[in-house]
């Protein structure tokens, strides 16, 4: 059971409040000589020249860039899975996201732009499993790695591997 804070649950209930909600994307992949950190939100201004926002959360620096996610279903029949969506996307990042070829790993973390140290609700060990970008776009897809979609059992049950299953008779 997880206890939220009413700074959160007004920010996700009241239609008028100066309350918001932070998305916090940490990006991490064996290519990346460190992990990439993003926020949707333009909480401090870090930089005149060039101006540049972010968001400050314990200790680590969430560059603003503008994005919606969609968060996963709930229900046991449904594979967790997000999707974020980028508009504008920069000359930067387009040949960023093409170039990696592995999944990214991808934590997603929701705080409040009041108290951005205080984790709400965190979406742990998430992989990005695609990436469509057209003009100006991108949405990138989320998922577990699901245990569905590993074989079970891992290994075949034959007589090398589980000989005392089987009889002679």
């Amino acid at each position: 059971m997880r206890t939220l804070s009413p700074e959160f649950i007004g920010a996700v209930y009241d239609p008028e409040t100066d309350e918001a909600v932070v998305v916090l994307l940490t990006i991490t992949h064996a290519s990346l000589d460190a992990p990439i950190r993003v926020s949707n939100h333009n909480t401090v201004r870090i930089s005149d020249d060039p101006v540049r926002y972010a968001t400050l959360s314990r200790g680590q620096t969430y560059e603003f860039l503008p994005f919606s996610l969609s968060l996963p279903e709930e229900g046991d029949d449904v594979e967790p899975a997000m999707q974020i969506t980028i508009e504008n996307v920069s000359r930067e990042l387009t040949p960023l996201i093409s170039s990696i070829t592995t999944p990214p790993g991808v934590l997603v973390e929701l705080v409040t732009a009041s108290h951005p140290d205080v984790v709400e609700v965190p979406f742990p060990d998430f992989e990005m499993t695609s990436a469509e970008i057209d003009a100006g776009s991108a949405v990138l897809s989320l998922s577990l790695d699901a245990l569905t979609q590993e074989p079970f059992p891992g290994y075949d049950f034959t007589p090398s591997n589980a000989g005392g299953l089987w009889s002679t008779v």
